[in-house]
């Protein structure tokens, strides 16, 4: 039996192929790896624009709706100035409790300015039960107010 001899160079370039095209490939996992983190990244930025949208959004209807409630105190205000003395007493304890419902809710949405994008979501829950309780609040006080005319 004859011993196959390869010359060096031959051997030399055949590693040299090997390592190169390992090399490649190698690139080419690290290209498809950097591409899978840009778009991980522009994924995570995306979901943070949403999430301030949303947050920008839901300040703007609470800011709203305080400010109706506002204007609906006032109004219970004025007709309470109107009532007799009995119904006045009644309706303005009603009117300091929607009034400091009222401030609840105003902290709670100045927390929820002041806070991040993506943590606003549990200061919602508060902000919208404390709302409820408004809701609830300034309904019975119209309601009293309806019954004491």
């Amino acid at each position: 039996m004859k011993k196959i001899r390869i010359p060096r160079a031959f051997s030399l370039l055949l590693t040299l192929g090997l390592l190169a095209a390992y090399s490649s490939q190698s690139q080419s996992t690290s290209a498809s790896d950097e591409k899978v983190k840009q778009e991980t990244k522009g994924a995570v930025e995306a979901s943070k624009d949403y999430a301030a949208q949303k947050k920008a959004e839901y300040q703007k209807k609470v800011e709203s709706q305080l400010d109706e409630f506002t204007r609906g105190i006032d109004e219970l205000k004025m007709k309470a100035e109107k009532s007799g003395a009995k119904a006045k007493a009644e309706l303005n304890k009603e009117i300091a409790a929607l009034e400091q419902q009222k401030e609840v809710v105003s902290k709670k949405l100045s927390e929820l300015k002041s806070s991040s994008a993506e943590a606003w979501e549990d200061l919602k829950a508060r902000t919208d039960s404390a709302m409820t309780e408004l809701k609830k609040s300034y309904d019975r006080a119209v309601s009293h107010f309806k019954e004491r005319r």
